[in-house]
């Protein structure tokens, strides 16, 4: 089952790959432009020094990349392209439960996502989305470190300002089967507020939820909350040899943001991560050891730009992120802060 699922999800990526190759040659022949929009984010955060209930202490840093392609293959079809890096320097100190060294120390992630999504004449509106990861410790295996899901949304446009839907999210995670729903929605509440997904949903988990203000069309402020899991694969030095470790938390952020022109946008974030924890699985996926650590305080800073090629007017939701109607899964500028 776990190798049949892998198939239909390396498929499905390659498919999406193929469409839009395809699309865009048709276009360039028909001359058209290709009609492609392309965005990319950068985002340090610094989580800062946590307890550990077992003794010790730690921090960390992270820092990520990602690049996103769309192009709509006609006015209610689009499929796009993501790829996401981040690194994760973890600095233990003191003696931890986890084990007398420090149990992992760089983190390494390289993602692949193909969304494809279509909107029916009824104002039903669908996203899927597989993708592929590797998480892993420095020195550690890349061929054991694959993790591969899809997210299925379907939402509907009840009314010009409210989008409502669900979405789910079915991953292997390094020996661990993973399914979560989510609620699915963007609601202009009134003509500066509004309550929207801020995340992608993955692997790392669920979309999140956040109440956005807007002032004078540059500034926005918002706080908000989502849960993160993040998993990897250890290298073979550490206390549990290409072990398995995990980060899991509930972050709770607020935002100020600040647009620069029409292509680019600043995000400063502030938070604290709540009831998280840190654990060790054997290599086959069974729990070895956890400890919990107190409320760890972060900041982070996202700067991002989008720019498009020969675009022709498509429904906003499909294709960009920057329209009152945006698709709640494709919010460029602040969906890759997983904390």
């Amino acid at each position: 089952l776990r190798h049949a699922f892998f198939v239909v999800v390396v498929d499905a990526l390659l498919a999406g790959t193929l469409v839009a190759s395809a699309a865009a040659q048709t276009d360039k022949a028909s001359g058209r432009g290709q009609r492609i929009a392309y965005s990319a984010s950068g985002t340090p955060i610094h989580q800062f020094e946590s307890d550990l209930a077992g003794g010790g202490q730690f921090n960390v840093t992270r820092y990520f990349l990602a690049f996103d392609a769309k192009t709509p293959l006609n006015r209610t079809q689009a499929v796009g392209l993501t790829l996401t890096y981040s690194l994760e320097d973890y600095n233990f100190a003191g003696r931890t439960a986890l084990g007398d060294q420090q149990p992992w120390d760089r983190i390494h992630r390289l993602g692949v996502g193909v969304p494809f999504s279509f909107s029916s004449a009824n104002r039903w509106h669908f996203l899927f989305t597989p993708s592929l990861e590797f998480a892993r410790e420095s020195g550690a295996d890349w061929n054991d470190a694959l993790t591969y899901g899809v997210v299925f949304s379907a939402v509907r446009s009840v009314r010009p300002t409210l989008t409502i839907g669900v979405g789910v999210g079915a991953f292997n995670r390094l020996e661990q089967n993973v399914l979560f729903v989510f609620p699915a929605v963007n609601w202009q509440i009134t003509q500066r507020l509004r309550l929207s997904n801020p995340f992608r949903a993955g692997p790392t988990g669920p979309a999140g939820l956040e109440l956005v203000y807007t002032h004078s069309g540059k500034w926005e402020i918002a706080g908000g909350a989502a849960y993160r899991s993040l998993r990897f694969r250890l290298d073979d030095n550490g206390p549990i040899p290409n072990g398995i470790g995990e980060e899991r938390a509930l972050p709770l952020f607020g935002r100020l943001s600040r647009k620069l022109g029409q292509a680019l946008k600043l995000d400063l974030y502030a938070g604290v991560l709540v009831e998280g924890q840190l654990s060790i699985d054997d290599p086959n996926g069974n729990e070895v050891v956890s400890d919990d650590y107190g409320s760890a305080p972060f900041v982070a800073l996202t700067i991002a730009g989008r720019f498009s090629q020969g675009a022709e007017k498509v429904r906003p939701w499909l294709f960009s992120s920057h329209s009152k109607k945006r698709d709640f899964c494709s919010t460029a500028l602040s969906k890759h802060l997983r904390v």
